[in-house]
């Protein structure tokens, strides 16, 4: 593991030091001071760029300090041009030189005038500032950053100062994570930032946008809720938003193996249509599981749909609908994946009044999915000189069909009212076989507890749709406002199941044989609405007072009838009634909550709201004539508190308390055994969770150092957290489980982290270091169980880019874990993970580009197989383009070492889990890809746009 490491670390240093060397023989400097020409007193925040004369690109740049002061390091000997500008002033333009006589150069004071510049204006000559601060927004300008021809969104994004974008298209800036990406102010593909930052080509992007903003709500109203929401807005160039792009790609692996796609992308003006089209066999991901909320409403959890989630140690998530997995992350602990997948955007706005257009968006996703899916599972369980293993070797195929439309329609009455409609539709359906191998022995491996066989095949379909109405009025007194909300979702479910199982429990020396042979029938109904209404009155020009009152319902009908195979008749017709349900359970609440609000001024902002919860909970099983009913009343105090110390730092702080309610088949006394070594019981006493939180954060971005330093601190405990309570038979391997409630988790957490620009070498250095420790508690065979741990991660990145020729990253990450047990004298146990990444992009002569990607995996302890503690998975392409880069030609290897899986160790409270996922591995890929682009044509009315997914 240390060997590959090394190596991966000598590669970039050596890269970085040669480039280096070519790029920065002789060092200069520029200093100065921009002051007000009538006070005298610093210009803050100015933004300046300086460029080079010769070809024009950006050799520093950033914006004055609150005491005016700029400073530009790093130069190479020639000649360049200064610029300083800011809103409000007229923009300053100088020449200067530096020679090896003249290394540091000193402009003093410039006194800025006062003059009415507006945003456009602070264009010098057609020459673009890289970057604008404003009240809100750090704006930069993309033609400023030099990428590849063909570049990407995201490709841009990853050379901006302060900006971070992680291997699963995740965004940050400044520390803080992007909410959503916009394009031209409107929603992309619903809420998945990677539809918009992985899709748009960056050579029709003119300014992408940081912008801290209120709600859409809270603007409409003209009020401050506390609420901020961190976009990404993208605006499109005037003379490419008439035209058309698109991509068409196929690809050929060896075998079978085969990638292609299709798409057109057109648009006239404010009228977008988009389309994208994709079918691979190679892990190749259609949507992501941002689309998956979308489509279940935003409720996934509460969906009725979801019956388990796993993530992994890679953060790949598992979530299981009815007998389905979607897997979600990357492709090398997803098994393998034939993908396809077509989705539809569209946007217009039109009306007389530009500020309140009318208003109409929709899109719609389908995909469908066949996977594969083979994983071994080792799961020591904690019982002291009992401690058992359950070993598991599981092969899944399945077939997932989704669709899901989702609209929107903005209906603006006049200047003072407006209604939003958002009707949704969708359909899941999956078709799962599932076979698993299984035993359970002594942790010596002296003795056999268990073994046995199950075979499960489950066909699902789950149609549903819903709707949101908002009515949302303002008053002529600033900040009065009223809002009347309607939700109601409808959605039903039917699954057809069969489950095999033969199962030997060895009691003392005894073998007994279970034989399960059932046919599974399942329906359910799920039918939610709701009520709100918010009325807000501004006490003062500092103080606003909100009410709001919400009412929601939820009923759920479930029919699941399980048949026993009946030998005589060799037909499924004898009922198991221990196992069939017929349940129909309600979930009324009614909540009712008051808002304060303390705005002095720009800087300071304090939100204290609290909500009085009246939950009516009940349910009834019809086969037995069994009911339960339970009320609870819950309050949930929170406060939100922010200091802007100046436009681009802030410090914020927040408490929560979140209440936990238990749902009906947790509170239901029903027993599951439906798996003899898995029964589940239900507790009519169980009370409602409470999970209190404050945390901490600071954030300081320094823009003329394009430095940033970000600090995070969080403290929780929970009160009567909801957990199983389980009881291990250490003879038969039986585990029984009943929900209950435990008094004292508590967890502490903070995280530093910073990203310097060494200029003289053209390197980002960011490190960071977090740390977390806790207390957990659960029960175990009727005893209270503790264990405390504590974790340390450390990490470092290195970013270096040549212009638009050279682009190279490394990132390393290390994790120590420590779990320390308080009972049965079990030893402590440590948890050692490290990760690299290494990505480099060189452009070469004849129009070739060489690519490289590197991850080396290293888990400590795993001992599932050989050769799964370190995994080193590498990708290599070569690439020509043709047409004038209209057209390429490339040459991948995937998997270079045929290494690519998924190990992980994980250690709860009272066990320990090992688990290997195997993936795709190693192919070789040809492809071809044409770009279809024209811009500046007149459009007719029915013009529309397309995005590529690749």
């Amino acid at each position: 593991m240390m060997k590959k490491l090394l190596i991966s670390t000598a590669t970039a240093l050596l890269l970085i030091a040669s480039f280096s060397a070519l790029a920065q023989q002789k060092i200069g400097s520029l200093k100065g001071k921009a002051i007000d020409e009538k006070t005298n007193k610093p210009v803050e925040f100015a933004s300046f760029a300086v460029k080079n004369v010769k070809d024009s690109t950006v050799a520093a740049m950033g914006a004055t300090t609150p005491e005016g002061v700029f400073i530009a390091k790093g130069l190479a000997y020639g000649r360049y041009k200064f610029y300083l500008a800011i809103i409000g002033y007229k923009p300053i333009l100088k020449l200067f030189e530096v020679t090896a006589e003249k290394t540091n150069i000193d402009f003093g004071d410039l006194k800025m005038e006062e003059a009415a510049i507006t945003l456009n204006s602070v264009l010098i000559k057609g020459d673009l500032l890289p970057m604008i601060i404003k009240k809100d927004t750090i704006e930069f300008n993309a033609d400023a950053f030099k990428t590849q021809a063909d570049a990407s969104l995201e490709d841009a994004l990853k050379t901006m100062p302060g900006m971070e974008v992680d291997q699963d298209g995740k965004i940050t800036f400044n520390g803080r994570k992007i909410d959503r990406v916009l394009v031209d102010g409107k929603d992309f593909f619903g809420n998945d930032p990677k539809m918009a930052t992985q899709n748009l080509p960056k050579e029709i992007i003119s300014k992408i946008q940081v912008i801290e903003k209120k709600t859409d709500d809270a603007i409409f109203k003209g009020v401050d809720d506390g609420k901020r929401e961190h976009i990404l807005n993208v605006t499109l160039k005037d003379d490419k938003k008439k035209g058309y792009f698109g991509n068409i790609v196929a690809g050929k692996a060896n075998g079978s193996l085969y990638d292609g796609s299709f798409s057109l992308n057109r648009f006239n003006n404010k009228r977008q249509i988009s389309v994208i089209s994709m079918g691979n066999n190679i892990n190749k991901t259609s949507f992501s599981y941002n689309d998956l909320t979308d489509f279940l409403g935003g409720d996934v959890f509460g969906s009725g749909m979801v019956t388990g989630v796993m993530i992994d140690g890679s953060g790949n998530i598992t979530i299981g609908f009815g007998g389905e997995d979607f897997s979600s992350g990357s492709a090398g602990g997803g098994g393998i994946n034939d993908n396809k997948g077509i989705g539809i955007n569209f946007n217009d706005e039109w009306g007389k009044n530009p500020k309140y257009p009318y208003k109409v968006s929709a899109n719609y996703m389908g995909n469908r999915n066949y996977g594969i899916r083979e994983s071994l599972s080792s799961r020591l369980n904690l019982l002291g000189a009992e401690s058992y293993f359950n070993d598991r070797d599981n092969d899944a195929t399945t077939t997932t069909m989704r669709h899901r439309l989702n609209m929107r329609f903005d209906i603006p009455i006049d200047s003072m009212n407006k209604i939003q409609f958002s009707p949704n539709f969708g359909f899941s359906g999956s078709d799962t076989q599932n076979a698993s191998v299984f035993s359970s022995y002594t942790r010596g491996g002296q003795e056999n507890i268990n073994k046995g066989t199950s075979l499960t095949s489950n066909d699902s379909k789950s149609p549903g749709f819903g709707g949101k109405l908002l009515y949302n009025r303002r008053f002529l007194k600033k900040g009065r406002s009223f809002s009347l909300t309607a939700n109601g979702n409808l959605s039903n479910s039917v699954l057809d199941g069969l489950n095999l199982s033969n199962i030997t429990i060895n009691n003392n020396g005894v073998p007994a044989n279970t034989i399960l042979n059932q046919l599974i029938d399942q329906a359910g109904d799920v039918n939610n609405y709701s009520l709100s209404a918010e009325y807000a009155e501004p006490l003062s020009k500092k103080i606003n007072l909100s009410i709001n009152y919400t009412y929601n319902k939820r009923e759920d009908i479930i029919e699941r009838i399980v048949y026993d195979y009946n030998l005589g008749t060799t037909r499924y017709d004898l009922i198991n009634n221990t196992l069939s349900r017929e349940l129909q359970n309600f979930n009324e609440n009614n909540n009712v909550s008051l808002r304060f609000n303390y705005r002095p001024n720009n800087k300071f902002n304090f939100t204290l709201n609290s909500s009085q919860k009246f939950v009516a909970l009940a349910g009834r099983n019809l086969i037995d004539d069994k009911s339960l009913s339970r009320n609870f009343v819950l309050l949930e105090p929170n406060f939100y508190l922010s200091y802007k110390i100046n436009k681009v730092s802030s410090l914020t702080a927040n408490a929560n308390r979140y209440n936990g309610i238990p749902s009906i088949s947790q509170l239901q006394p029903l027993t599951d055994n439906a798996n003899p070594l898995q029964i589940t019981t239900g507790n009519p006493n169980l009370r409602p969770s409470a999970e209190n939180s404050l945390s901490v954060s600071y954030n300081w971005f320094n823009p003329t150092t394009s430095s940033s330093i970000n600090f995070y601190i969080n403290f929780s405990n929970s009160e009567n957290r909801i957990i199983n309570n389980s009881l291990l038979d250490p003879k038969t391997g039986i585990q029984t489980t009943f929900y209950d409630n435990i008094s004292g988790p508590y967890n502490y957490s903070g995280r530093l982290s910073g990203s310097f620009k060494i200029k003289s070498l053209g390197l980002t250095v960011s490190p960071n270091v977090n740390y977390n420790a806790g207390k957990n508690v659960t029960f175990l065979n009727k005893e209270i169980v503790s264990s405390n741990t504590q974790a340390i991660g450390l990490g470092a990145s290195l970013n270096y880019a040549l212009g638009a020729d050279l682009q190279f990253s490394n990132r390393i990450n290390a994790n120590l874990r420590e779990v320390a047990y308080h009972y049965n004298n079990l030893a402590t146990q440590n948890f050692t993970t490290i990760f690299n990444n290494l990505s480099l992009n060189a452009a070469l002569p004849y129009n070739l580009r060489f690519g490289l990607t590197s991850n080396v995996v290293y888990n400590a302890n795993v001992g599932l197989g050989a050769n799964n503690n370190t995994i080193h998975t590498a990708n290599v392409s070569m690439e020509k383009l043709f047409l004038k880069k209209s057209l390429s030609l490339k040459a991948s290897v995937s998997d270079v070492f045929n290494n690519s899986r998924n190990s992980s160790r994980y250690a709860s409270d009272t066990y320990i889990l090992e688990s290997v996922n195997l993936g795709m591995r190693r192919y070789f890929l040809m492809s071809l890809t044409y770009r279809i682009k024209k811009f500046g044509a007149k459009e007719s009315n029915n013009s529309f746009r397309a995005i590529s997914v690749f």
